[in-house]
Parts: structure tokens; sequence; C-alpha cells
């Protein structure tokens, strides 16, 4: 009763407030001002569950635009995300959804300051093995990284992992290991380009074995 009550709050709220969150995407807003509207919405959105952030991205006509119900990638949050979600009411211009969704090639989301030179086809990955949660556990690996950049190359490399499975995908179905220098790879390693990750995931997951009782496994 309680989280009904407060999703209702929250959509009451925004239903009232987003044609400033429209108008901040129309317009050039100062950092300031970006910042105070963005504090207000996740103060909102906190008080329904602290796992849930809010990304709001451009739609396809200025008028446009679609509000993104995260949770940064922490599994705790879905169940909460999709539950705010379904609550939405119908907003002119609005397009509302749970989780950050897969992206084609070609429309990743960047980060705002590009912090090292790295590119998709930079970035490669080899399996390794499942965890006991049934994750493919990979190593990432990068053409280059230079010194002093490791934490701005994994933010990076992360977020194109994300682009590419999506936050649910990301987190549900695969545990990156390390991330490392291509050159750090072990030498009998099969690298596989980081853009083929979806489809090799799929791959695996579509293979259905039988055990010893007689039992199908999906892997």
């Amino acid at each position: 009763m309680k989280y009904t009550t407060v999703a209702n709050h929250f959509w009451k709220w925004f239903k009232q407030h987003n044609s400033i969150y429209l108008n901040l995407l129309k317009f050039t807003a100062s950092k300031t001002a970006l910042e105070y509207q963005f504090n207000e919405l996740l103060i909102h959105l906190r008080a329904y569950c602290k796992w849930i952030e809010a990304d709001i991205m451009p739609g396809k006509n200025p008028q446009e635009a679609t509000l993104i119900i995260t949770t940064g990638g922490r599994p705790k949050g879905f169940k909460r995300a999709e539950q705010l979600v379904a609550k939405a009411p119908a907003i002119p211009n609005w397009t509302i959804i749970a989780l950050r969704p897969p992206r084609p090639l070609g429309e990743f989301v960047e980060l705002r300051s590009k912090p090292v030179d790295i590119t998709l086809d930079n970035c490669w990955f080899r399996y390794m093995y499942k965890d006991n949660k049934e994750r493919i556990v990979i190593g990432l690996y990068v053409d280059w990284i230079l010194p002093g950049k490791e934490s701005a190359v994994m933010e990076h490399v992360f977020l194109y992992v994300e682009n590419l499975l999506g936050e649910r995908s990301k987190a549900l179905n695969v545990y990156i290991k390390n991330i490392e220098p291509r050159c750090d790879a072990p030498a009998k390693a099969t690298l596989h380009k980081l853009e083929e990750l979806p489809e090799y995931i799929g791959r695996l997951k579509s293979k259905i074995s039988i055990d010893s009782k007689g039992r199908m496994e999906g892997w």
C-alpha cells in the first residue's frame, strides 16, 4: 500500500511538472539549473525506492522525450522500477519505460565527457566460465589503457556493455571479472569483438542439454 501511494504521488507530481524537463532538453540550460531539476526529480523517486534513478532522453522530434526509470544496474530495484512504470499515467509527448534498454550500434549513449580515446572497435571479451548465479563470467580487453586512465577506461567500456545488453541483461547475465590491456590476455585465449557479446550470450542460452536424469537444461 505504501509503495502504491508514493508511486501515485510521484506520477501526479511529474505530470504537473513534466514540461520543465522537456524544456531542459530543448533549450541550453545552465549546469546549476540541470542539477537542481534532476535533484528534485531524484528526491521524488527516492521517496518511492532508494534504488531508483531516472534518465531523460530526447525523442525523435524536439517535442518528445523518454523517461527511463533505472536502478543504475542494481537488481534489487528492478521489480520496483517495473511496478512504478506500471502505475504511470499517459503523459503527452512522453514515453516511459523501466530499465535502460539495449541500443543499436550507432545509437549508443555516451559519457558526457569522453575521457579516453577508446571506441567499440578497440574492445574485446573472452568467455571464462559460469558462476553459481548462472551468469557468464567474462574478461574485457582494450587495445590500450594509458597510465592513470584505468578508471575512466573501465567506466567507458562498462557503458558499452550496458548499451549492448541493456540494464537487465548486463546485471543478470554477465559478470565482468577484469578489464585489462589486450596485450595482457592469456596467450591461448580466444578473444571476441565486444559488439558480438549479445549474440554470444544468445547462442549460449539457446543450447539445450539433457542431464543424467533425463531433464532438459537450458545451457
